[in-house]
């Protein structure tokens, strides 16, 4: 896959058809390309039917575009909640298998990544998101605690030792207590 490690490629190269090139993206959603000039739409990964079908869905093999990057584990969440998509089965349960790939990711590059999660209108089901497939700890390094209720909307709110907040309902809060 040419990744050497779990984050970058090494080299990137585009791919010299719209085809090609759309084998290197992580979600199909990402796979859709416009020729402005020529007012041409392509959709070889089949984006568009999974956006549709409200589906998040990774190009080709879910473990493999994990693997590659580890950063796609939250983007996962992040896309899932900020756009009201279901992530598929297949998708889901590679990363669910996939945590080890968060190694590869700065702390720092986490960081922004979950501070981007929680700051959109989908916080609290990109957090739940991450809970259920047990991205949460392993992207905060293990480092989670419930800090305080927060009455309005039955919202609970958590630290990390990272800096980062988040938020979530009764059910996200019993997982991290749990």
């Amino acid at each position: 896959s040419g990744y050497t490690d779990a984050r970058h490629p090494g080299a990137v190269v585009y791919g010299k058809t719209v085809q090609g090139d759309s084998t290197r993206r992580d979600f199909t959603c990402n796979a859709l390309y416009l020729d402005p000039r020529e007012d041409v739409f392509e959709d070889p990964q089949g984006g568009l039917p999974d956006l549709q079908a409200r589906r998040l869905r990774c190009v080709g093999d879910p473990s493999e575009r994990f693997r590659e990057d580890g950063l796609r584990l939250l983007r996962l969440a992040r896309f899932a909640a900020a756009l009201d998509l279901e992530p598929d089965p297949g998708t889901m349960e590679a990363a669910r298998h996939s945590a080890e790939a968060l190694r590869g990711v700065s702390p720092e590059r986490v960081r922004e990544e979950l501070t981007t999660v929680f700051a959109k209108p989908g916080g609290p089901r990109a957090l739940a998101i991450l809970i259920e497939l047990d991205l949460l700890e392993r992207a905060a390094d293990g480092r989670v605690e419930r800090t305080a209720a927060v009455e309005a909307h039955g919202l609970a709110a958590y630290t990390t030792s990272a800096g980062w907040i988040g938020y979530g309902d009764e059910k996200v809060a019993e997982r991290v207590r749990s």
